[in-house]
C-alpha cells in the first residue's frame, strides 16, 4: 500500500471541554495545547473564541506561543463569531453550518439555500481577514447528499481550503461512512476530513473507514472526551493508523500516554482502565452449516465495529461484556453492541434495553471498575448536553443531538451549565429549578456562569440557585447609587490583613484602604472608609455558607444591615471569592439602603 499522511485536527479544547463538567483554566489550556503541538498535531481547534472573555484569553495566551501547529478557532455562520477569532490570532477558522433537514427546518428555521448563502458569505468574509477556512457541514450523516454535495461545492468555489465531514450524532456504521465519503470525494478536490462521535462506540472505526475512503484529516480528542459519549480518540486512532494501515502522520506515538494523563489531570475525567473481521466471517459462514458467534478484544477500540460487522457477514451470535470488561483494554461492550444492532440494523436481540443503565450500574458497584462519563449508551454524559447551540437544538428537537431516546436505555437527559452555557439552557434550568427571572436577570446569570466556567468551576444546580437568588435580590443597573469596580485583599500568617476598595458612588469614583483582624473584617472597613454617608447603616448580621462541598465551592454571604429608624435591609453576594462575596454582598444592602431613601 502506498503510504499515505494523514493530518490530526485535535479538538480537545474544543469538543472535549464540552464535556459535561469539565472546564479548563486559561493556563490549563495552554499546557495541553504545547503537549499536543510537542506530540506532533497538525492543527489543535484551541476552543471557540465566541464563547467567553475566559475562552479568549486562553486562546491568546496558545496563538501567542508560535508552537508549529496550526491554530484554530471553532465559529457559527457569525460574523461576530469570526471577529472572536481574529481578534484571537488564530491561524483559521473551522466555520460549522447545519445541512440536515432536521437542523435546518427546526432549529434555523432556514431554506437550503439561506443555508448555502449564509455558508459562503461568512466564509468569504473569514478568507477576506486572510484565515484558512475548514468548511463543515454539522449532521452532515442526515443530510440529502445532492444538497450535500452543493453545500461544498459552495464552500470550494467560495475559496475554502478544507472540507469536513461532520456524523454529529454518531450513528452512521463504518461502511456507511465509507460509502459517504467515497460519494463525496469523487467532485471534491480539496482535503476532507473526519469528525465522528461515538454515541454507539464507533468512532474509530468510523474515523478509520473515512480515511480509507479518501479523508486527509481526522478530528479526534484525549481519550475520546467530548459532548455526550464523546468523540474518536486521538491514541485509539493515531496507533490503528499505524499499526494496520502504514499511514503516516507527524505523531510521536511514544508521548501519547503521557498527554493522555495531563488530559485526564485537568479535566477530571478518568482514562478507563480497559481501554482500546468481516471477510473471515464470510469465509467460513460458507463452509458450515451452524450458527458462527464472533469474540472481540477491544485493543484498538474495535471490539463493537468488528462484533457488528461479523454480524453483518453471517455471524448469528456475539460475545460480549456488560461495560465492555475483560482482559487488557476489554471487550465488545454489550450495550454499545445490542443498541448498535437495534437502532441501525434494525436486528433485534432477546436484551431488554430499558435494563441497560441499571445493570452497568450493578457491575460498576460490584467490581469497582468506574463506568467513563463519556461511555456510549450507559455513562454518566451519554445523553448530557452543555454547550448553548447543543441543549437549544434539543429543547427544540431532541434528535437534533440525540441518536436515540435515553428512556430506550433506561437512562435520562440532563442539561448542564457551564462556560459553554446559552441563555436558552439557562432559561430551562431555571423553569426546571421552579424560578423565574426577567430577561435581564438571565443574561446577568449567564455572564455569571460563564466568568466561573472561565476559571474552571463546574457548575451545579445549587451554584445556579445561589447565584439567580443573588442576582434577582439585587436593584435593576439604573437604580444602583454603588457600583463596586475593584476590591483586593493581602493577607498571610505574618501579614496584617489588608484590603483595597475601588467604588463609584453616584458617578463619583471613590478609593480607599482599611485593615483588619481577617481578609472579610478588612474588605467591609474598606468599604466602609469610603461612605460617610452610610456611617450609621449597622451590620447586623453576617452569614456565610459554602454552597457545595470541594475546595472550588462557591461564597454564599448574607448580611443584614440597619438604619437609624430600624429599618432591615438583607442582601446576598455570591462569589467563588468568599471576600468579594462579602463586599458584593454589602454594596446590594447598600444600593437597597438608597433606594428606600429615594422613595421617601
Amino acid at each position: 500500500m502506498s503510504q499515505k499522511e494523514i493530518k490530526i485536527f485535535d479538538t480537545t479544547l474544543r469538543d472535549g471541554e464540552q464535556t459535561p463538567g469539565v472546564a479548563l483554566h486559561p493556563d490549563e489550556k495552554l499546557e495541553l495545547a504545547k503537549k499536543l503541538d510537542e506530540i506532533g498535531v497538525d492543527i489543535i481547534e484551541a476552543g471557540s473564541a465566541m464563547t467567553s472573555e475566559g475562552e479568549r484569553e486562553g486562546m491568546k495566551k496558545i496563538t501567542e506561543e508560535d508552537l508549529d501547529a496550526e491554530i484554530c478557532s471553532y465559529c457559527r455562520g457569525v460574523e461576530s463569531d469570526i471577529d472572536a477569532a481574529i481578534e484571537c490570532g488564530v491561524d483559521s477558522v473551522h466555520l460549522v453550518i447545519p445541512t440536515s433537514d432536521l437542523h435546518m427546518e427546526q432549529r434555523l428555521e432556514m431554506s437550503k439555500e439561506e443555508i448555502k448563502s449564509m455558508a459562503t458569505e461568512m466564509a468569504g468574509y473569514a478568507l477576506d481577514h486572510g484565515l484558512t477556512v475548514e468548511f463543515s457541514a454539522e449532521d452532515a450523516t442526515r443530510s440529502d447528499r445532492e444538497f450535500l454535495k452543493e453545500f461544498y461545492q459552495a464552500g470550494i468555489e467560495e475559496g475554502v481550503q478544507r472540507i469536513c465531514i461532520c456524523d454529529t450524532v454518531g450513528m452512521m456504521m463504518p461502511e456507511q461512512i465509507s460509502d459517504l465519503f467515497s460519494y463525496l470525494a469523487q467532485d471534491i478536490d480539496v482535503p476532507i476530513a473526519a469528525h465522528c462521535h461515538d454515541d454507539f462506540g464507533v468512532a474509530v472505526a468510523n474515523t478509520l473507514s473515512a480515511v480509507r475512503a479518501g479523508a486527509e484529516e481526522v478530528h479526534v480528542t484525549l481519550n475520546g472526551i467530548g459532548e455526550r459519549a464523546g468523540n474518536a480518540a486521538l491514541e485509539e486512532v493515531a496507533l490503528a493508523l499505524a499499526e494496520f494501515y502504514d499511514y503516516e502522520t507527524n505523531l510521536n506515538l511514544e508521548s501519547l500516554y503521557e498527554a493522555a494523563q495531563i488530559a485526564e489531570e485537568y479535566t477530571g475525567i478518568p482514562i478507563p482502565p480497559s481501554k482500546a473481521m468481516n471477510n473471515l466471517t464470510k469465509e467460513i459462514k460458507k463452509e458450515v452449516d451452524i450458527p458462527i458467534s464472533v469474540h472481540c478484544h477491544d485493543d484498538f477500540g474495535l471490539a463493537n465495529s468488528n462484533s457488528v460487522a461479523a454480524v453483518e457477514a453471517g455471524a448469528e451470535q456475539v460475545h460480549v461484556a456488560v461495560n465492555g470488561l475483560g482482559e487488557r483494554a476489554g471487550n465488545a461492550s454489550l450495550e454499545e453492541t445490542v443498541m448498535t444492532l437495534n437502532s441501525l440494523y434494525d436486528l433485534k436481540t432477546g436484551i431488554k434495553t430499558e435494563s441497560l443503565v441499571k445493570t452497568s450500574s450493578l457491575l460498576e458497584r460490584i467490581t469497582g471498575i468506574q463506568v467513563p462519563p463519556n461511555k456510549a449508551i450507559v455513562g454518566s454524559n451519554a445523553f448530557t448536553h452543555e454547550a448553548g447551540i447543543h441543549v437549544h437544538g434539543v429543547i427544540e428537537s431532541s434528535g437534533t443531538y440525540e441518536a436515540l431516546s435515553p428512556e430506550m436505555v433506561g437512562h435520562h437527559r440532563r442539561l448542564t451549565l457551564g462556560k459553554h452555557a446559552g441563555k436558552k439552557s439557562v432559561k430551562k434550568q431555571l423553569e426546571k429549578l421552579d424560578i423565574e427571572a426577567t430577561e435581564n436577570q438571565i443574561d446577568d446569570i449567564t455572564d455569571r456562569l460563564k466568568e466561573l466556567g472561565d476559571k474552571g468551576k463546574a457548575v451545579t444546580d445549587a451554584d445556579l440557585r445561589a447565584i439567580t437568588e443573588s442576582i434577582i435580590g439585587t436593584l435593576p443597573e439604573e437604580e444602583k447609587a454603588v457600583e463596586l469596580l475593584e476590591a483586593t485583599v493581602t493577607t498571610g500568617s505574618t501579614v496584617t490583613p489588608t484590603s483595597s476598595v475601588r467604588l463609584s458612588f453616584k458617578g463619583e469614583e471613590r478609593v480607599g484602604s482599611a485593615t483588619g483582624v481577617g481578609p472579610v473584617d478588612a474588605g467591609i472597613k474598606a468599604l466602609r472608609s469610603l461612605m460617610s454617608e452610610i456611617a450609621k447603616l449597622d451590620l447586623k448580621e453576617y452569614h456565610l455558607d459554602a454552597i457545595t462541598g470541594g475546595s472550588d465551592a462557591l461564597a454564599d454571604v448574607t448580611v443584614k444591615l440597619e438604619d437609624k429608624e430600624n429599618n432591615l435591609y438583607i442582601a446576598k453576594g455570591v462569589r467563588e471569592d468568599v471576600v468579594l462575596a462579602s463586599v458584593e454582598a454589602m454594596v446590594n444592602g447598600i444600593n437597597q439602603y438608597f433606594a428606600s431613601q429615594e422613595q421617601d
